[in-house]
């Protein structure tokens, strides 16, 4: 093994800890308990009263509306560009039925000049 490895080994060993231990860990946590905390982030919770977590809610909604509102903003000039497409393919179909007809009518007004029909 590499001298790395036997230095974690022997860092990362199983020890007992010390008869004392517990009491030191209940000490501490009553030294943490008694002395007093440092307010944490009054500055902004004296412009915004209320729970911190209420004004997250708040925003995370306004976040969603937000997101929302622009989604559907989106699908809908998605769906009016589908309807002027559509519009324009349906009036470029017309226009090449149209024309389309008026050259069967042509070839058609041409057969009956060469072959006239005979009424017996």
């Amino acid at each position: 093994m590499s001298r790395l490895d036997d230095e974690l080994r022997w860092a990362l060993r199983r020890r007992e800890p010390s008869q004392d231990f517990a009491e030191r860990v209940l000490a501490r946590i009553a030294l943490q308990d008694a002395a007093p905390k440092p307010a944490r982030g009054s500055w902004w919770r004296a412009l915004l009263p209320g729970p911190r977590w209420a004004m997250v809610g708040a925003l995370a909604c306004l976040l969603a509306v937000t997101v929302g509102v622009h989604r559907y903003r989106v699908n809908e000039r998605t769906r009016a560009e589908g309807e002027v497409a559509k519009a324009q393919v349906m009036l470029a179909l017309q226009i090449a039925s149209a024309k389309l007809n008026f050259a069967q009518r042509k070839v058609l007004s041409r057969q009956d000049e060469r072959n006239p029909r005979r009424v017996n």
